[in-house]
C-alpha cells in the first residue's frame, strides 16, 4: 500500500463521510418499493403511546433518488443524513449512497474544532515541550491541555456518533436491498 492510499483510508476513517455504491440484481422498481415500505415521511415530533409499527427511517423518496435518516429513539446529533441515486446498471441496479452529517451540526463541528485547534497550535508554538508549564498548585489539571482535551472530544463524539449510526445504515440498506458481495 502506497502513503497516499494509506493517507486515503485514515483520513476515510477520521471523516463524518461516507460513500460507496451497492450493487443488487433487483430491478429499479423493487428497490424503490422496498425503500418506500421501509421509509415514512419526516416527523417533527414522534409520539408512540400504543407500539404501533415505525418503519425504521423517514424521508422522502422522488423518482430515482433518496434522503433518509434512521429513525432513533434518543437524541444523536451526528446521526447519517443518507442521500441515494438509483440507476441501472447492465442488468443490474447501482445505489449510490452518501451519507454526510446535518449542514447545521457540520458547521458547528467545524468551527468548534478550527477554534479549538488553533489554540493548540498557540500552545504548542509558545510552549513546544509543554514540560515547561506548571499548572497552579489548586489546578488539578494543566490549564494548557483544555484545548486538546476540547479538540479531542469532540472529535471523538462526532466519528463515534457519526461511525456507530452510518454502520447501521450500511447493515441494514445491504439486507434489505440484497446487496451483492
Amino acid at each position: 500500500m502506497s502513503a497516499v492510499d494509506y493517507i486515503k483510508k485514515i483520513l476515510k476513517e477520521l471523516l463524518p463521510y461516507e460513500n460507496y455504491t451497492l450493487i443488487t440484481r433487483l430491478t429499479t422498481a423493487d428497490v424503490q418499493k422496498r425503500l418506500s415500505d421501509n421509509i415514512e415521511p419526516n416527523k417533527a415530533y414522534r409520539f408512540n403511546p400504543f407500539g404501533e409499527n415505525i418503519k425504521p427511517y423517514e424521508g422522502v423518496i422522488s423518482g430515482n433518488t433518496f434522503t433518509i435518516n434512521r429513525i432513533i429513539h434518543y437524541r444523536n446529533s451526528f446521526l447519517p443524513i443518507i442521500t441515494g441515486q438509483i440507476a441501472d446498471d447492465a442488468g443490474k441496479t447501482c445505489i449510490k449512497i452518501k451519507m454526510r452529517l446535518h449542514l447545521l451540526v457540520l458547521i458547528f463541528v467545524s468551527f468548534w474544532l478550527y477554534t479549538t485547534g488553533k489554540f493548540c497550535v498557540i500552545v504548542l508554538t509558545q510552549n513546544p515541550s509543554l514540560k515547561d508549564l506548571h499548572p497552579h498548585p489548586d489546578a488539578s489539571i494543566n490549564p494548557s491541555l483544555i484545548p486538546f482535551i476540547m479538540f479531542t472530544v469532540m472529535l471523538v463524539m462526532t466519528l463515534g456518533g457519526f461511525k456507530t449510526e452510518s454502520k447501521k445504515s450500511k447493515r441494514f440498506l445491504s439486507s434489505l436491498l440484497e446487496e451483492e458481495k
